[in-house]
């Protein structure tokens, strides 16, 4: 379940990432793209090219979670274009 009072920090991958990825992707993605380590207590949030599906990844001490929302329309985050730093929310 998600606490969120329980987070240190959640970062936004912004641009599209292919949700075909599972943990291992999406974890190699933020080590090498965004020079960051999946190990630390944050979130990470990565959103398809339509922006109306995430996944969210997440390190607990017994191992990762990778959260996958059903799909919802009513949802829909805004695009910024393509950026190449990671979008800090605090």
């Amino acid at each position: 379940m998600l606490n969120p009072e329980a987070v240190g920090r959640v970062f936004l991958a912004p641009g599209a990432t292919d949700l075909r990825k599972s943990i291992d992707g999406l974890s190699a993605l933020v080590s090498a793209v965004f020079s960051l380590d999946p190990f630390w207590d944050q979130w990470f949030v990565f959103c398809n090219r339509g922006r109306d599906k995430l996944k969210i990844l997440r390190w607990d001490h017994n191992g990762f979670w990778l959260y996958c929302p059903m799909p919802c329309t009513c949802v829909h985050f805004p695009g910024r274009g393509r950026l190449n730093i990671t979008n800090k929310i605090t």
